[in-house]
């Protein structure tokens, strides 16, 4: 699963991603270009669905790419992504 944001501003932004997994181990990223800038990871322990996050700053220039990239474990569970321009350059 991969959704794409491509930037038309340049700027600092903010971004964070989550994930809850609903069995077995769950990796994902926050990517720049093709590289990660922030992890996360979601392991269920005694629960039936386990949690996990990341946030991240990074400055964006006019045609750079943010997306987030799960694990080919992810089998379900929900997931979600925002991110806002703290100051524009």
């Amino acid at each position: 699963m991969v959704f794409h944001y491509y930037f038309s501003a340049s700027g600092i932004y903010q971004f964070d991603a989550y994930m809850m997994g609903q069995s077995g181990e769950n990796y994902f990223w926050i990517m720049k270009n093709g590289s990660a800038i922030c992890s996360g990871y979601v392991a269920p322990q005694n629960n039936p669905a386990g949690t996990g996050t990341c946030g991240v700053n990074v400055q964006l220039e006019v045609g750079d790419q943010i997306y987030v990239k799960a694990s080919g474990h992810y089998n379900g569970g929900y997931c979600g992504f925002s991110g806002f321009m703290v100051k524009s350059l």
